[in-house]
């Protein structure tokens, strides 16, 4: 099922895919000498788990959406980032300070 989203044809996706080739690199030398990879702490996925029973069906957020909202609050950052509306709108919605204010 596609919601708002185009399909990608094979020839559509070849120049996108030799470049992650490369990123995939990049990303893989920043996960082993600058960002270490660390598991999701339980409380985090709790909190995901009832973020997505009482916003998804109301906003329309996916699990990234909803794992990243998650993440921010056990954070508790000083402002969260994004420029995904659905993402914003949870964000918002559970009290942190989302920017741009019109994503």
């Amino acid at each position: 099922m596609s919601r708002g989203r185009s399909s990608a044809t094979k020839s559509s996706s070849e120049p996108l895919l030799s470049c992650f080739g490369r990123s995939a690199t990049a990303i893989e030398w920043l996960r082993r000498h600058w960002l270490p990879v660390r598991p999701v702490p339980s409380e985090v996925w709790q909190t995901a788990i009832r973020l997505s029973r009482h916003y998804t069906a109301k906003l329309g957020t996916r699990t990234l959406d909803v794992l990243h909202v998650a993440l921010a609050l056990g954070l508790q950052p000083g402002v969260f980032f994004t420029f995904d509306r659905r993402q914003w709108k949870l964000a918002k919605a559970v009290g942190l300070r989302a920017l741009p204010t019109r994503p």
